[in-house]
């Protein structure tokens, strides 16, 4: 993109959702790229680093203290700060991974998040009432929280953003947060947007002690937009792809 327009410090964390002391951070640490110009040598930035740079899910300086121990996913060990996307093809693929990861997290006192519309959300929460959870309880201590979409990508990333902060701040440790990626197809104007989202959530779950599993139904998603889903969830590369396959 050289030659393109560049965008200084402050369009840069405007840009990323985060705050310019963190560009400044990343870009002193290396691991965002930047131009530097003018005998002042202020920091310039291409849209297409910025971009990368949300893709790759670079790894700051997480906001809180975590705990150095692994969420279990499908006996697997992963790492906080994960973003995964669990691709199902019926109701049963649906709750094989996100039933037991929220079930964990909840017996493990983490606070856990579910994202889904209201009827995903009746039907998930009826199959962990079947594994033993206290749903009532869970969800009247603030432990268990459900939302069913956002109008956008930002107001998307302001509510998490907000809710982790009073989550950590009330139960420090982890958080776990399940999207079944539907509502976004009834909540925001476009799939282009729900990528948005989910590419931006990349770098969103390197800055808190999170885990999340974004579940999309190959029955609503065409093939283009499930290739689009994959790019945007590298993280299940990194592990056994199959896993994610339900």
């Amino acid at each position: 993109m050289s030659g393109g327009h560049l965008l200084n410090t402050k369009e840069a964390a405007k840009f990323l959702g985060v705050s310019e002391a963190s560009v400044r951070r990343w870009t002193d640490a290396g691991t965002l790229p930047c131009q530097r110009i003018g005998g002042r040598r202020e920091r310039r930035f291409t849209k297409g680093h910025l971009l990368l740079f949300l893709k790759e899910g670079e790894r700051p300086t997480v906001t809180f203290p975590v705990r150095r121990d692994l969420v279990m996913i499908e006996g697997m060990d992963v790492r906080v700060g994960s973003h995964f996307c669990n691709l199902y093809s019926n109701d049963e693929g649906r709750a094989r991974l996100a039933i037991p990861f929220l079930k964990d997290g909840l017996e493990s006192d983490q606070t856990c998040f579910l994202l889904a519309t209201l009827g995903a959300q009746r039907e998930m929460l009826r199959e962990l009432e079947r594994e033993g959870v206290d749903v009532k309880e869970a969800m009247e201590r603030h432990q268990l929280i459900v939302a069913s979409g956002f109008p956008g990508a930002k107001q998307a990333l302001a509510y998490f953003e907000k809710a982790f902060n009073e989550a950590l701040k009330s139960r420090p440790g982890h958080v776990r947060l399940v999207g079944d990626m539907t509502w976004g197809l009834q909540s925001m104007p476009s799939v282009k947007e729900l990528m948005d989202f989910e590419m931006r959530l990349n770098l969103f779950a390197k800055r808190f002690p999170m885990v999340a599993i974004c579940q999309y139904d190959v029955r609503r998603f065409n093939g283009v937009a499930i290739l689009h889903v994959l790019k945007c969830h590298p993280d299940v590369f990194g592990y056994h792809f199959g896993r994610f396959l339900n």
